[in-house]
C-alpha cells in the first residue's frame, strides 16, 4: 500500500473524491476541454457502447452527467445500471478511470441544472430527437427556430426526456504517464459504505 508521502507527490489524497479534484483544477488550467470523458454503457446482453461527454460535476462522492431519454446510454442504462467513466488529459499527462453504479437524478436537480444554461442550448435541449433519424439538418434547424419563436418573451420548459444521471464509484484508478511507459498507477476500491483502500498497481 502506498504511503500518504508517496501519494502526495503525484497530487493524490487518501480520499479519492479529493484526489480528483486536484487534478480536474489542475486540467482547468491546462486543456482545451478538461470536462470531456468517455462513458462506455453495455446492453441487458453485454453488448457494449462508448461516447464523450461533458462531466457536469461532483457532488456527494456522484460524478454527474446529462443527457436524453431517447439516447442509446440511457437505453443501456434502463436495461444495465452501471458505467464506466475516462477522463484523458494530455497536457497534464494523465488519465483517471472511473466505475460504478449510476441511478437517475431527482427531476428538480434536472430542472435547475437546465434552467442555467444558455437559452439556446435550452432550445437545442427542447427540441432534440436524439438517435432518430432526420430527413436532413434543415429540418433540425427548422425545429430549432420554431421553438425559439413559440418561446419568445417566456422561459423554455425542461422536456420529459430530458434528465441527468450520477456514477455511484465503487473503483477509481489514477494514471500519471512516465518514461520509457514507466506509468503510475494508483487504484481506489471502496470497502464497506465508506471506506476506500488504495493500492499501487503495475504499469
Amino acid at each position: 500500500m502506498p504511503t500518504i508521502k508517496e501519494l502526495k507527490c503525484y497530487s493524490i489524497d487518501h480520499c479519492p473524491f479529493k484526489s480528483f479534484q486536484n487534478w480536474f483544477e489542475e486540467a482547468l488550467t491546462k486543456e482545451e476541454n478538461p470536462s470531456a470523458f468517455s462513458l462506455a454503457t453495455a446492453t441487458s446482453q453485454g453488448v457494449p457502447s462508448v461516447r464523450f461527454l461533458l462531466f457536469k460535476g461532483l457532488e456527494n462522492g456522484k460524478f454527474a452527467f446529462f443527457t436524453n431519454r431517447t439516447s442509446s446510454k440511457s437505453k443501456c442504462l434502463s436495461e444495465n445500471p452501471f458505467a464506466a467513466m475516462a477522463f484523458y488529459w494530455h497536457k497534464s499527462g494523465k488519465q483517471v478511470r472511473i466505475s460504478g453504479k449510476v441511478e437517475e437524478m431527482n427531476r428538480e436537480l434536472v430542472k435547475d441544472y437546465c434552467s442555467k444554461r444558455p437559452r439556446l442550448s435550452q432550445a437545442a435541449t427542447y427540441v432534440s430527437r436524439q438517435g432518430q433519424k432526420l430527413e436532413s439538418r434543415d429540418e433540425l434547424i427548422k425545429s430549432f427556430e420554431q421553438c425559439l419563436q413559440n418561446f419568445e418573451g417566456k422561459s423554455i420548459p425542461v422536456p420529459n426526456h430530458w434528465t441527468g444521471y450520477s456514477v455511484i464509484p465503487h473503483e477509481i484508478e489514477f494514471f500519471i504517464y512516465g518514461e520509457h511507459r514507466l506509468n503510475d498507477r494508483f487504484l481506489f476500491e471502496k470497502k464497506g459504505t465508506e471506506s476506500w483502500e488504495v493500492s499501487r498497481l503495475a504499469p
